[in-house]
């Protein structure tokens, strides 16, 4: 891929900035907020999952959506062992 694929309500943008709408903030209003990366990909990156351009240039959607089920897995992980204690 020569540029990120954005993902904004169920489909996916090629591009650069794009306007995401995050309902469950300020009391359920609207935050207009430009993202240059999509919190998707942010969520990856942030759990050390993959780089930018590893999304970008290696992985597939299907990858990306496998590795955030690893990340989902291993927080809950985390969870459970706070839990315990």
């Amino acid at each position: 891929m020569e540029s990120s694929w954005l993902h904004t309500q169920g489909e996916f943008h090629y591009g650069g900035v794009v306007k995401v709408n995050f309902a469950h903030h300020g009391k359920g209003k609207i935050d207009p907020r430009k993202l240059n990366v999509d919190p998707f990909v942010a969520r990856l990156i942030n759990g050390k999952m993959a780089t930018l351009h590893e999304l970008k240039t290696i992985y597939s959607l299907q990858d990306a959506y496998y590795l955030n089920e690893v990340l989902d897995l291993n927080e809950e992980q985390i969870y459970l062992n706070n839990k315990r204690k």
